[in-house]
């Protein structure tokens, strides 16, 4: 009987997968060149970039296929398995090895080195390299992050308190969430809260276990260092928010996250990336900014990005890398709504994305923030995130040890991070 299952289900993957290969393989798109699978059409920024390349380049046109983030991986997994994967697609560092290794990602080393194409145009460097492997280039590094402090200045005039700048430090981070702690009680405003720093990576605790001089893995990468003190610490300090001091809502499934109290109003700060900027501004009546986050024993900040990759089972490699070069060049890059990796379109972020207006002309809103530099200027000290071979693996295993300490409270930091380490590390030592 189990056996006839696996069987039904075997079949029933591999028909999916056929049917997806009809749909948005080669079989359904006789007139394009091209295919170009993404996440996220940026607000119809895309789709102008590709009808320019189409109009300029008719008998290389390109098929724009946007499919939304939760079903993005299943779907390309499905073409790559199927052997009719998109030309062109859009990779995470976090997910590139499996491709990688599989040798499903053309290698851009020989159209960089014969057409001069410099990767020292690009930036962050540790973002760029996260596609060069053994003298092989997997991908073009398109756009980078990082993480800012939002706040509610009308929450902050309020109470009171003096708006968050570039001098802030954790001790007056804490401070000012006591004082909101305080305030609202004083108010009767239950409903609101002082500050939320997301229980995931990128958002929240790797950037204060850097701060406080703790890394994730050894310089090897084959040993978790969480469990040791400057980690520790840093994650202890995170989870008192919520279990000691009281200024942070608890998360958890059932529970209103931070951006969502934020723009309801309710939170005067949190943690949140460049790429929330647009949806913030969307908010009707919230007046609000942005800072570089508080420092710890140190600067330091996650940054995050992706990369324009190409399938080596493209059947139009030269016309796949002409593409790629486009969307990559000054003129598509001072264009995105996100932070371009180019350095000499970075700065084009702000005014670029300034604000948005009406049909007749009329400023409707802002969308980045009056001090949305910051997000550009914290670059200096910015880090990528650790990838290993099994990175997604040992990933799961960790976010549930990190959920214990910040989200539940059932471990303390250093039990949780001493029983990730013990169930981590033999990952970690695995050779692929």
């Amino acid at each position: 009987m189990e056996r006839a299952f696996r069987f039904a289900m075997l079949g029933l993957v591999l028909t999916m997968v056929a049917l997806w290969v009809l749909v948005v393989g080669r079989v359904g798109r006789p007139h394009y060149l091209i295919q170009y699978m993404i996440w996220d059409d940026n607000r119809g920024v895309i789709r102008q970039i590709v009808d320019e390349w189409n109009d300029a380049h008719p008998a290389e046109g390109v098929q724009l296929v946007v499919t939304p983030w939760d079903g993005y991986w299943d779907k390309l997994f499905a073409t790559m398995v199927g052997k009719q994967p998109p030309d062109v697609f859009w990779l995470s560092p976090e997910y590139r090895e499996p491709y990688i290794e599989k040798g499903q990602l053309l290698d851009l080393s020989p159209y960089i080195e014969r057409d001069g194409f410099s990767l020292d145009d690009f930036q962050p460097r540790e973002l760029v390299m996260n596609w060069m492997m053994d003298g092989k280039v997997h991908g073009i590094n398109r756009d980078f992050d990082t993480i800012g402090l939002f706040y509610n200045k009308k929450l902050f005039d309020e109470a009171g308190i003096p708006y968050p700048d570039e001098t802030w430090d954790w001790d007056r981070l804490l401070e000012a969430a006591l004082r909101f702690k305080r305030h609202f009680q004083a108010t009767g405003q239950p409903e609101k809260w002082p500050l939320d720093i997301p229980a995931w990576a990128q958002g929240g605790w790797l950037n204060l276990v850097w701060q406080n001089g703790g890394e994730v893995l050894g310089a090897d990468k084959q040993s978790l260092t969480l469990d040791r003190p400057e980690a520790v610490q840093a994650l202890q300090w995170q989870a008192d928010l919520v279990f000691k001091h009281g200024v942070s809502p608890r998360g958890g499934p059932g529970t209103i996250g931070g951006l969502e109290l934020f723009r309801a109003g309710n939170l005067a700060m949190t943690y949140n990336g460049s790429w929330t900027c647009r949806q913030v501004a969307a908010t009707e009546d919230l007046d609000w900014d942005v800072a570089v986050l508080p420092k710890g024993k140190r600067r330091a900040v996650v940054t995050n990005g992706l990369a324009e990759c190409v399938a080596r089972r493209t059947r139009h490699p030269e016309a796949c890398w002409r593409f790629v070069q486009y969307l990559v060049s000054q003129e598509c890059q001072e264009r995105l709504p996100v932070i371009a990796s180019r350095k000499t379109a970075t700065g084009a972020w702000v005014p670029s994305n300034a604000d948005e207006r009406e049909a007749d002309g009329k400023k409707a809103q802002r969308i980045i923030p009056e001090h949305g530099q910051a997000f550009i200027d914290m670059l200096q000290y910015a880090r990528a995130k650790p990838i290993t071979h099994d990175v997604l693996e040992w990933n799961d295993i960790l976010d549930n040890y990190i959920g214990m300490v910040l989200i539940s409270g059932s471990l303390d930091a250093a039990e949780a991070m001493r029983r990730a380490a013990a169930e981590v590390n033999p990952i970690l030592q695995r050779r692929p």
